[in-house]
């Protein structure tokens, strides 16, 4: 008799475009600020080499806890073995503008579930994994997202997400506390613009 170790995974579904068009509104509205001078507010709280990270609106982050909250009880409806307390809300949400060779290094968050939307994602994995600095390399990582977590033995394990531009409007949600990384890219001068945030207990 084979008996598994119980251990939680993440949540992912697509999201529509017309959920994501209040995102999108502010987002286009800080990208239109660009050429002022630059707006520090998120930088120093969060682990990217990231020039361009950014708060967003008291609007948002509700209009976000909203949509989000749905799947937020699929979630914790699946894994109720290890969310003894849903009473959750969403604390704060950010906007990542990710360019060409900028990564957001292995770490973790605070509160109690994390969620990642990718509004867009300016390449495809087949262009990534062909660039000349990966094509030849046994562990293809350009581009991708990754969790990072120990085995029942100890040792350290990766999920990777091959997101490319098929995964634009996707919705990630996993335990605050679960590391996970996003590599560089680099077949692509635009944004990669992703939308994260925490959910901490009331």
């Amino acid at each position: 008799m084979n008996l598994d170790f119980k251990n939680i995974g993440f949540y992912q579904i697509k999201l529509s475009d017309v959920e994501l068009l209040p995102i999108c509104n502010e987002i286009q509205e800080l990208q239109s600020k660009f050429n002022h001078p630059m707006r520090i507010d998120m930088n120093n709280k969060l682990a990217g080499q990231i020039a361009r990270e950014y708060k967003l609106s008291e609007n948002t982050r509700s209009y976000l806890q909203n949509i989000i909250s749905p799947h937020l009880f699929s979630y914790t409806e699946h894994y109720k073995h290890y969310f003894d307390n849903t009473n959750l809300t969403l604390q704060n949400s950010w906007v990542n503008f990710q360019k060409s060779s900028e990564f957001n290094p292995p770490h973790n968050h605070s509160g109690v579930i994390s969620f990642v939307i990718w509004i867009k994602i300016p390449y495809t994995i087949e262009a990534e994994f062909n660039n000349n600095s990966v094509k030849y390399s046994n562990t293809p990582l350009a581009g991708c997202f990754s969790f990072l977590y120990n085995t029942s033995i100890g040792s350290i394990t990766q999920h990777a997400i091959k997101a490319g531009a098929d995964h634009e409007n996707t919705l990630l949600l996993f335990p605050a506390q679960l590391n996970h990384c996003v590599y560089p890219f680099f077949t692509s001068d635009e944004y990669r613009i992703s939308v994260a945030g925490n959910f901490e207990l009331k």
